[in-house]
């Protein structure tokens, strides 16, 4: 029965319903018996009916609508109460980290925050304390830094499921999992003032009060018990503050959604760090769905669309972020903020502190997801050799939306003719010619906006110059060769100093397959690379640059699905223009395949740069994707100690 209470809403809410996806998975009862009755834990009771509430629990959001968060921040709590022998030692952890991660995401609007948009953001980030970053209504209170992301890394998500609206699956995920994250629709009866009439009940009422965000901790014969965020004067069931009761007939008619959580272990460095199949085409088997936790990228990842800087989840990268990346880098530990360690290759692998900063120019043809699987493979790989790893994806997002055209157009070529060899290889060049000469012209075309004057990369290569207490070490992986170029172009143009510093301050180039001809890359690198000292001042003959490419035997194995030739061969093909004089050779290829190795011995700097073939041992049949290059033999550790080494104590 409803009862006409005086619609006025005491604080916002604002949270909108979780829209379907099918990425979603759903949480699936046992058949485990279950309790008639479930009453908070001791610890949580004991807490809540303190004279002297503590200043966390329960949470108030104040005039701003950030229950979803908070909602979310009391389950976290919660959960990690269990583990105290007192309540007043649990430390909260903060509901405005979760509140500002959860905003970044595609899906959040200034209209409100969904449930699944916080759980999101707290698997990407984690959470750090609440006396880290204070919960102040409508005060963000400064934005993630050093500090508070690597103390959110030990509070992490661990797994988490939807609930479906069937009264079964929420009391079996009560007794089997503990509190649960809920959405729903409100009325007047939530109201401060109608509850605490009602001794701790919500009693349903007309009119529409707004979705709202909040935890379900139990139940009785008759309704659910839900811990709210609207402070100490709300509630009153059990003679708990924050506690309300919510009938059986109200969540039928008004829920929006539910989530059970686990936390994960402390620092999870590898949880769910999902290693899946890459490449444009054709993967071998399906990629898990989970993606890389935005915790393990973060301060690593530099990630741009189009030139511009990416702010959205799940990698977001902004101007201010890579500014106190400088700032850690650099040392500054104002307002006692963490500072990158000092180089000690004494001390065990993971702790040895930085010498140097790697600075990749990404440019393989990945998605941005897998992008971020390969900065969280191998970015401790880096770290042990004494460098800080930065990666710029800049065309990532933009191959993601177009590879499934370019899928499409070699299923139709392989309709035709269905055997490997020269004649379909033929037809899937002149089928892709059109839009992957398009394709190809929008990657050029983002490089240039990336490096153009004041553009995100310029800045950014300016700034890790500036920082002269650390080596500077470059690897173009792919087309992010086009990039570095580009910058070079930008301030060669400009007349800018710039170059001449970075010039000075480049330790070594590592080039990986670049997608580059061999006449551009004389005009765009020849005098940097002329300007590069030896690799090791002691051992002068050592070259500051070294090019990577696959053998003869190796290359001869590399194909693009029913492409039987490599991906630089496609893009030669098919993606580039087709001038009278034959399309570009990139000098990414094996050089005895082609006329390269003449060409480049015409260059001024050719005597100053290494080459490495990279050899994939030969299996019965095995063809290899691009990426096979990287993924299946040792090239990172070979460049690592080639030019950072580790010195061999005693």
């Amino acid at each position: 029965m409803n009862v006409m209470y005086r619609n006025q809403p005491d604080r916002v809410r604002n949270v909108p319903r979780d829209p379907t996806d099918l990425r979603d998975q759903w949480y699936t009862p046992t058949l485990r018996p279950l309790l008639p009755i479930i009453s908070p834990a001791e610890i949580v009771l004991r807490a809540l009916q303190r004279a002297e509430p503590l200043y966390w629990l329960p949470r108030d959001q104040g005039a701003e609508g950030t229950c979803s968060a908070q909602a979310a921040a009391s389950l976290i709590d919660l959960q990690r109460m269990l583990n105290c022998q007192d309540e007043t030692s649990n430390v909260p952890v903060s509901a405005r980290m979760l509140y500002e991660m959860a905003g970044q995401r595609e899906q959040a609007t200034s209209d409100g925050i969904s449930l699944r948009e916080v759980v999101k953001g707290f698997y990407h980030h984690g959470v750090c304390s609440d006396e880290l970053w204070k919960y102040e209504p409508k005060k963000p209170c400064g934005a993630l830094n050093v500090k508070r992301a690597k103390a959110a890394r030990e509070v992490s998500l661990g797994a988490y499921y939807r609930l479906r609206p069937s009264l079964n699956d929420y009391h079996a995920a009560l007794n089997e999992v503990g509190p649960v994250l809920v959405s729903a629709a409100t009325h007047a009866g939530w109201n401060i003032d109608a509850v605490r009439e009602n001794h701790g009940k919500i009693v349903q009422s007309t009119g529409d009060g707004g979705g709202h965000a909040f935890v379900v901790v139990g139940y009785d014969t008759t309704g659910f018990l839900v811990l709210n965020s609207w402070g100490s004067n709300w509630g009153g069931f059990l003679d708990c503050k924050g506690l309300g009761h919510w009938s059986y007939q109200d969540w039928a008619d008004n829920i929006f959604d539910g989530w059970v959580l686990r936390l994960g272990v402390s620092t999870p460095g590898a949880f769910n760090l999902t290693i899946g199949e890459q490449g444009i085409f054709f993967s071998r088997n399906a990629t898990r769905a989970a993606s890389v936790p935005a915790h393990e990228v973060l301060g690593h990842l530099i990630h741009l669309d189009d030139g511009k800087e990416v702010t959205k989840a799940p990698y977001p990268y902004s101007y201010s972020a890579f500014e106190e990346t400088v700032r850690y880098l650099s040392r500054d530990g104002r307002d006692d903020q963490a500072t990158a360690p000092l180089w000690d290759p004494q001390k065990d692998p993971a702790n040895r502190g930085y010498r140097g900063i790697l600075l990749k120019f990404g440019g393989s043809l990945l998605g941005i997801e897998q992008a971020a699987q390969q900065v969280a493979r191998e970015k401790n790989a880096i770290k042990q050799h004494g460098l800080y790893p930065l990666t710029i994806a800049w065309c990532n997002d933009f191959v993601e939306k177009r590879t499934s055209v370019l899928s499409a157009l070699f299923t139709e070529a392989t309709k035709q003719i269905d055997e490997r060899g020269k004649r379909l290889d033929s037809l899937i060049e002149d089928q892709t010619h059109g839009i992957g000469r398009s394709f190809w012209r929008d990657i050029e075309l983002a490089s240039c906006k990336s490096a153009a004057a004041d553009g995100p990369v310029e800045h950014i290569l300016s700034r890790l110059v500036q920082l002269d207490q650390y080596s500077l070490h470059i690897i173009c992986d792919g087309a992010g060769i086009l990039l570095l170029r580009d910058v070079l172009q930008t301030w060669r143009e400009a007349k800018d100093a710039s170059l001449q510093a970075v010039a000075h301050r480049l330790d070594s180039l590592d080039l990986i397959t670049p997608t580059i001809d061999a006449r551009r890359f004389d005009d765009g690198f020849a005098q940097l690379i002329s300007a590069l000292p030896p690799l090791n001042e002691a051992e002068p003959a050592r070259a500051p640059v070294a090019l990577h490419i696959p053998s003869h035997a190796t290359d001869k194995r590399l194909t693009v699905g029913m492409y039987s030739k490599s991906m630089l061969d496609l893009m030669e093909n098919a993606f580039s223009d087709r001038p009278d004089g034959g399309p570009p050779i990139f000098i990414g290829k094996s050089l005895p395949k082609t006329r390269l190795r003449k060409v480049w011995q015409d260059h001024a700097a050719f005597s100053r740069i290494e080459i490495n073939q990279i050899s994939i041992p030969t299996r019965l049949g095995e063809l290899l994707r691009q990426e096979d290059l990287q993924l299946k033999t040792d090239l990172l550790s070979q460049i690592l100690n080639r030019i950072a080494p580790i010195p061999i104590t005693a």
